[in-house]
Parts: structure tokens; C-alpha cells; sequence
């Protein structure tokens, strides 16, 4: 528990990351596709991506109850980065393509956890 309260962005972060990954199992089609939309929209419903999103939100609240220095602070800053914007771009995709384009709450959302993730990856003190 010692970590956990130094790495507390990171411990919940990586509970954000699970928390989606059960939003995404346990609907058939959270994300829906606009009509014109790429079939990349439509992808992120399959059960493979929920799982990776679980798999590594479970690893990094793990690893939050660990030091953070070095590579394995590379690799969870990295796993984290890659989920969130990639969901990022996604939810914006999905809402250009919409009939009317006005970003959702859930992309805002998600919009600002990259970014939280982008400036403590780069500001924090434990480099």
C-alpha cells in the first residue's frame, strides 16, 4: 500500500482503464456506427478490445503497489497512453461521422484522461 499513494494517478487510471473494459464487455454495442463511418468504429465492440482494456487495467493497478522507475514506468505510461488516445480518436471519429457533429460527454471524457495521462507522464517527479 505504500506505492499506491504514491502512484495514485496511475492506480486510478488503470481502475479507469478496467472500468471501460467492463463498459465494453458488458454491452453489445457501446459504441454504435454512424452511417459513412469507417468499420474501425464498429471493431472496438468485439470482445477482443475489452479484454485487452481489462487485462491492462488490472495490470497497472497492480504494478501501482510497486516502484515506479525506469521501464516499467515507460511501459504503463506507454499502455495507457496507446488505450486512451486511441479511444480518444475513436469517439471523435464516431462523433464527426455522426448526423450532427457535437462531441459527446463520453468523448470529452476520455479526451481529457489522455491528456491527464500525457502531462503527469511528462510533468511528474517520479521520471
Amino acid at each position: 500500500m505504500r506505492y499506491i499513494r504514491q502512484n495514485r494517478l496511475w492506480f486510478f487510471t488503470g481502475l479507469e482503464t478496467l472500468a471501460l473494459g467492463i463498459c465494453f464487455a458488458m454491452s453489445d454495442n457501446f459504441v454504435d456506427r454512424p452511417p459513412h463511418a469507417p468499420e474501425i468504429i464498429d471493431t472496438v465492440n468485439k470482445p477482443f478490445f475489452a479484454i485487452v482494456l481489462i487485462l491492462i487495467g488490472i495490470f497497472v493497478s497492480i504494478m501501482s503497489n510497486s516502484p515506479f522507475d525506469g521501464k516499467m514506468r515507460s511501459i504503463i505510461i506507454f499502455l495507457l497512453s496507446l488505450v486512451w488516445v486511441f479511444y480518444s480518436i475513436i469517439f471523435l471519429i464516431h462523433d464527426y461521422y455522426a448526423p450532427i457533429f457535437v462531441p459527446h460527454l463520453d468523448t470529452i471524457l476520455i479526451i481529457f484522461v489522455a491528456t491527464r495521462i500525457t502531462f503527469e507522464s511528462a510533468w511528474s517527479d517520479h521520471r
